[in-house]
């Protein structure tokens, strides 16, 4: 749901000159013309439509002079988009952090200048910043910053995109650009960063909070307290509907409130996903559809896609996600997904065995191997590391479980899902949709998350919290078969004849290209276009790789498929550095002065 810049600085002439060359970028990249600007106090900031959805406009308050901006689906109180806006720009964001909900990046102003940026609780919407000289640029989008500022690649980073497919912590593939944490409410003032404060943090939300009591009916509560909310301000959504456990509670959530709504699911037919889903859909009379992406995606189709994920995704898998997404918008007026439902399953936890409830020492380079450095180091780049892939990602994930000295191992296994994982994959994918329309996931809002934080760790292990949750809402649902034909009911001596039935049956084949901003993994073929740009000699991403290591990978990928591989990585890294010169050549000589070197 839009995009947004602000850029503020002491010098007025400076901040215009920028001002000027961002919204050319936008047009040159994004293909989008401002929807609405806003110039004062040493602030030039602008909005940015969707795709495929209504354009939001700053929202203003004549009284205080206050006004806001937002990326994502905003929900403040039980008000989204622009009723949200309204009320915000009326509130104090620090007081009243607490009513923020769904995904987003606030970007809001007053009449003595100071800039205030939001993020939400998980930093899902990504929103980035950097200085040029005594200019602060602040953006949802990286990749303008990057040809804004040529900024030059962050060796790092690039390295954990091509090993893994997503960047980590709030580094950007970009030198010098950085994204602003979760749940961080970031002050600037006179063209620089004033002040930073949290008004969320996850170590205060653990199962010794819950004090032994049963969180199964305050999380039906909440989720589905949480649908009303989506339903009273988006008329018509469509829900993912597949054969797991986090859509099917999404689904019987929506069910239970009697809201209105349609269900998608993707694949072809024979996945597992499209069998289940129409079995439920077909038993509950719901409104159905199937969508299959194609199977194989042009290069023009991946540039487009571009666009979307700013290059910090493989711009050939999301290219299927945004054909479904494209077209459900054309029907329905928002997505909602089980995105995040895994934060009731004890996610990971099987790593910490046998010492899940210890404080004292966490598994970090077991997680590293397991989760994160699982795929050899491609290593394509110029540059030699000093450390290998797993001893990097170790590093990682003890600098980020620091604020969780002291705290049981299973909240810092949940710290290190929500901050690295979803923070930066399912973020980055998230943003990318709500560029084309309001891509909205119940598990992250506020209330559903902190119960699922609170359970006991022996109500979240083995999915038990979210098969309680099914069977809460509708055990006729629990009963049906997930996508590996046994039954959605938690395993008790009752239901144990259900689960012996189903271990007769053959699992069949299963294509997860969901329709909600969850990552679909197809199988687009490599073409003879990928493989010749990648081995041509007039590479715009040339410096950054070892001579002749790219010609040798596109000779080794002549058959396969492309989405989900290092060639993929390679290909959208090279897409990126061609968007970022060919805007580099329409820049005015007039104004390159003023750029850093």
């Amino acid at each position: 749901m839009a995009q947004w810049i602000a850029i503020q600085g002491v010098s007025t002439q400076h901040t215009r000159e920028l001002s000027a060359r961002a919204l050319q970028a936008f047009a040159t990249i994004h293909r989008l013309e401002p929807s609405d600007a806003i110039s004062s106090a040493g602030i030039c900031a602008y909005m940015f439509p969707s795709h495929l959805a209504p354009p939001l406009k700053f929202e203003r308050n004549p009284e205080s002079g206050k006004w806001g901006g937002v990326a994502g689906p905003l929900f403040f109180g039980n008000l989204a988009g622009r009723k949200a806006l309204c009320e915000l720009v009326r509130a104090d964001l620090q007081r009243d952090s607490g009513r923020l909900d769904g995904s987003f990046s606030i970007v809001h102003g007053d009449c003595d200048g100071e800039l205030t940026v939001v993020t939400d609780r998980i930093g899902t919407i990504h929103v980035c910043s950097t200085n040029v000289g005594a200019t602060a640029v602040i953006t949802t989008s990286s990749l303008v910053l990057a040809a804004l500022t040529d900024a030059g690649w962050d060796l790092l980073s690039c390295r954990e995109f091509l090993a893994t497919g997503s960047v980590f912590g709030q580094r950007t593939l970009f030198r010098g650009i950085e994204k602003i944490p979760p749940a961080s409410i970031y002050k600037f003032q006179g063209g620089s960063l004033q002040s930073k404060s949290t008004y969320w943090k996850l170590s205060d939300f653990h199962y010794e909070q819950s004090r032994g009591v049963d969180v199964t009916e305050r999380l039906a509560n909440s989720l589905e307290n949480t649908l009303k909310t989506i339903s009273s301000n988006f008329a018509h959504p469509v829900l993912d509907l597949t054969g797991g456990l986090d859509s099917r509670a999404t689904v019987a959530a929506a069910m239970k409130t009697g809201c209105r709504f349609s269900t998608v699911v993707g694949g072809a037919e024979g996945d597992a996903d499209v069998g289940i889903a129409g079995l439920i859909a077909r038993i509950y009379g719901l409104s159905h559809q199937r969508f299959e992406p194609s199977s194989d995606v042009r290069l023009e189709e991946a540039q487009a896609a571009l666009a979307l994920t700013d290059g910090e995704y493989d711009v050939f898998e999301y290219a299927r996600i945004s054909q479904i997404h494209s077209s459900l918008a054309r029907r329905y007026d928002a997505s909602v997904n089980g995105s995040n439902g895994e934060i009731c399953k004890g996610y990971w936890w099987e790593l910490l065995l046998p010492r899940t409830g210890s404080r004292s020492w966490f598994p970090d380079r077991r997680v590293a191997s397991r989760r994160f450095a699982f795929a050899p180091d491609p290593d394509l780049l110029s540059v030699r590391f000093d450390q290998d892939l797993i001893t990097h990602f170790t590093e990682l994930i003890r600098e980020a479980n620091e604020p969780m000295v002291g705290q049981p191992n299973t909240a810092k296994m949940d710290n290190i899902y929500l901050r690295l994982r979803m923070q930066r994959w399912q973020g980055r994918i998230a943003s990318a949709t709500n560029r084309i329309w309001p891509a909205i996931s119940p598990f992250m809002f506020r209330e559903p998350m902190e119960v699922a934080l609170t359970a006991r760790p022996s109500k979240r292990l083995r999915n038990r919290l979210s098969r309680r949750l099914i069977e809460y809402f509708d055990v006729r649902l629990a009963s049906l078969p997930l996508d590996n034909f046994f039954p959605a009911l938690p395993l008790r001596l009752t239901t144990a004849p259900q689960f012996i039935r189903s271990l007769g049956h053959r699992s069949v084949r299963r294509d997860p290209s969901l329709a909600g901003s969850q990552a679909g993994t197809g199988c687009p073929k490599v073409n003879s276009e990928v493989r010749e740009m990648i081995s041509s000699p007039g590479l715009a991403s040339s410096g950054l790789f070892r001579p002749g290591a790219l010609a040798l990978l596109a000779e080794y990928s002549t058959k396969g498929r492309i989405t989900g591989t290092v060639l993929g990585r390679v290909a959208t890294i090279e897409l990126l550095a061609k968007e970022i010169r060919k805007f580099r050549l329409l820049l005015p000589d007039m104004h390159r002065s003023t750029l850093p070197s």
